[in-house]
């Protein structure tokens, strides 16, 4: 199996593998792996696999589309009960835009430098 594109993806403790393959019959494929610590203090890694063949691929990449856009719907719909639930102009609540430097400014204005 020669591979014809890969691409790593670290999220924290878990590593993700976005692969294009050719089998021996010269048919291609797309393969997604995710890698991760098997919990138990050792230094093993459980693996999962998933393969997508060609006939496939336009049923998987509609049913990724929509996810993605059912998850960025519920994160703003979320967004949106937190903000009222704490209520924005609540005098003690400082509120921080998310960044590089979020923490640091954190840290300075309780005085945790």
């Amino acid at each position: 199996m020669e591979g014809l594109y890969s691409k790593i993806i670290k999220a924290g403790e878990r590593t993700y593998f976005v692969d294009v393959r050719e089998a021996r019959n010269k048919s291609r494929y797309l393969s997604i792996s995710e890698t991760r610590p098997s919990g138990n203090g050792e230094k093993k890694f459980s693996r999962s696999k998933v393969v997508i063949f060609p006939d496939h691929l336009s049923e998987f990449r509609s049913a990724l589309d929509e996810a993605v856009a059912r998850l960025r719907r519920d994160t703003r719909t979320f967004v949106r009960r937190q903000a009222n639930w704490f209520r924005a102009n609540d005098p003690a609540i400082r509120w921080f835009e998310s960044g590089p430097d979020a923490a640091q400014r954190m840290l300075e204005i309780m005085d945790l430098r």
